[in-house]
């Protein structure tokens, strides 16, 4: 998660919904280095899903423009929803030819969406979730951990065979839960020695990340393995965890920035 390069331009000053205001507003001048040439289409998922000029990247951008112009509803809800439609995946960002800096813009307008909508208990909920799950990761290990013994325990089989999870409208969420390994990666400032018939590297910190070193825990090790295999020490520092990364697609950018920070401290 990089910073823009430069402070974000003023937009329409209207009604408090009518238009961005306030910090982490979409910057005014990227929105105007799109061109609107469409070589973003194809490498859009969500367009290709949909075929639907709005679920594109320049159409999520041209939205963002009314928006900022006080033609559209900051709380519309087709602005909403395709601010929030977006994977913020930025495929389009390494095939656009005006170096538009589409995820700053997309999260940008995520912060507006969240700040306007604070005092809703729907928002403050997913707030604080975000905050209490990715704030330590002990707490999420423990809720994976959880998750592992309800998928391994026959709380899984119960609650699919009795028609629980239809019934409380979760099923196809349910169904997205990967399997959860066991053990997990837990950083605690171990060393992993290189291999003695590799050549002489340097040595590499390693980022374990939260849902990589958990849900993906077997690909983090992995990883490892390589890593002192090619003849690299591996260092894992401790009191890393979530890098802010979601927080950021959520829209909670001050919840992102301090992540980030803990991050940092920890390398």
């Amino acid at each position: 998660m990089t910073a823009p390069s430069a402070q974000p331009q003023p937009w329409h000053s209207g009604a408090p919904t009518r238009g961005f205001s306030g910090p982490d507003a979409p910057d005014k001048e990227a929105v105007a280095r799109c061109v609107r040439c469409g070589i973003c289409l194809p490498h859009c998922p969500t367009y290709r899903e949909t075929a639907r000029e709005t679920s594109s990247p320049r159409g999520r951008i041209h939205l963002i423009e009314a928006v900022g112009q006080g033609r559209l509803d900051l709380l519309s809800p087709g602005f909403v929803a395709q601010m929030h439609q977006c994977l913020d995946c930025r495929a389009c960002e390494a095939v656009c030819p005006s170096g538009v800096p589409y995820g700053h813009l997309v999260e940008g307008a995520r912060a507006q969406i969240a700040r306007a909508r604070a005092a809703e208990p729907r928002q403050r909920a997913a707030a604080a979730t975000l905050g209490t799950v990715f704030g330590d990761m002990r707490r999420f290990r423990s809720l994976m951990a959880m998750v592992r013994f309800y998928q391994r325990r026959g709380g899984q089989w119960a609650a699919r065979s009795s028609g629980l999870l239809r019934a409380l409208g979760l099923a196809e969420d349910e169904a997205l839960l990967p399997a959860i390994p066991a053990p997990f990666l837990i950083p605690a400032d171990q060393h992993y020695a290189p291999d003695s018939a590799a050549p002489d590297r340097p040595s590499v910190a390693f980022f374990a990340g939260c849902v990589m070193s958990t849900l993906l825990a077997p690909v983090d090790q992995a990883t490892i393995r390589v890593l002192t295999t090619l003849g690299f020490p591996v260092e894992l520092p401790a009191g890393q965890g979530c890098c802010g990364a979601l927080a950021a697609h959520a829209g909670q950018l001050n919840q992102a920035r301090e992540r980030a920070r803990q991050t940092i401290a920890a390398f």
